[in-house]
């Protein structure tokens, strides 16, 4: 994990928003612009595993090929010191998992953003 102030390829991390198995997302800024950036990192992202790289990759292209309102915008991918990253727009706000488990999740606002997520795969398809 980074530490808060760790600047990765022009982004300064500003603290951890969750972890999974491919790596890690961070709130970040955006040295240059000042903008607030969602940074993903690959865990381990430097020539560890060439297979998960190259998936890494292809999700950083295929989602920076898409323009809809949802999918998150990439501004940025690339390889630095720290690995393989994607900087990516910030939305914020608690995440599905967070949102089940507190149960804020009514059918109605469930049915919304399923109907969201199925727009998205349908654009991406």
């Amino acid at each position: 994990m980074l530490r808060r102030g760790t600047e990765v390829a022009g982004y300064r991390v500003e603290g951890l928003l969750g972890s999974g198995g491919m790596g890690a997302v961070y709130r970040a800024r955006d040295i240059e612009s000042g903008r607030e950036v969602a940074l993903k990192l690959i865990a381990d992202g430097r020539g560890v595993d060439p297979r998960r790289n190259e998936r890494f990759r292809g999700e950083g292209r295929a989602q920076a090929l898409l323009d809809h309102p949802h999918v998150v915008t990439i501004y940025d991918a690339g390889e630095s010191d720290h690995g393989l990253f994607i900087a990516m727009r910030l939305v914020d706000g608690p995440s599905l998992a967070t949102l089940i488990d507190d149960r804020m999740l009514d059918t109605r606002r469930a049915l919304a953003l399923l109907a969201q997520a199925a727009d998205a795969l349908n654009e991406a398809h």
